[in-house]
């Protein structure tokens, strides 16, 4: 293109610039906005209205589920460790069975063990009784300690709380000793109470 044919062109375009009305350049820039605009926040809205739609319906679907039952409830931990403690515990209404296990264990071992003191005591809940044994014991040091720990294993809510030697002479094979156990148990209203209490 020869620069003369390049300046007429620009003179032309000009010209139809100065001869446009300057509104109708800015309607056809203002409708141009407004159509790149639709073109993106129509596809934007679209989608959001599909979200909500979908959440309204996942909603829906949930309201008309049948209800789940809520579950047992369980009861509190101390009520609990209670519940397990109390089911450790020997039975007042057997404490005589507890006593011929002694003697058993005794015999056994061949050692003397005449009869003893025997004392019950209760809580004043009533849910709790201890039995306090006394008992004489002679025989060589080791079969009393065995008879101790014999005792001990076979009633599992005993305790030796006492225990005291005495020998006659240095050269005496055989020791006096005195134990004192006690069982722990529970009393005959505190069964009642938790059978009740369902356990």
């Amino acid at each position: 293109m020869s620069p003369l044919s390049a300046k007429r062109l620009m003179l032309r375009v000009e010209l139809m610039v100065h001869r446009v009305n300057p509104l109708l350049i800015a309607a056809g820039l203002m409708w141009f906005v407004i159509a790149i605009a639709w073109l993106w926040l129509v596809p934007a809205w679209q989608l959001r209205m599909h979200m909500l739609q979908k959440d309204f319906l996942e909603a829906q679907a949930m309201l008309h589920q049948p209800a789940q039952p809520l579950p047992a409830s369980e009861p509190p931990l101390d009520q609990k460790n209670f519940n397990a403690f109390m089911g450790n515990l020997g039975d007042s209404r057997h404490a005589e069975q507890q006593l011929q296990t002694l003697f058993t264990i005794a015999g056994d071992l061949e050692l003397e063990l005449p009869q003893g003191q025997y004392k019950l005591a209760c809580d004043e809940a009533g849910e709790l009784c201890s039995y306090h044994i006394q008992l004489p014991v002679t025989g060589s040091y080791t079969l009393v300690r065995t008879f101790m720990e014999q005792a001990l294993q076979a009633i599992s809510f005993a305790s030796l709380d006492e225990l005291s030697f005495k020998r006659e002479s240095v050269t005496d094979g055989e020791i006096q000793a005195k134990l004192g156990f006690t069982l722990f148990t529970r009393a005959r209203e505190a069964v009642k109470v938790n059978a009740m209490r369902g356990d």
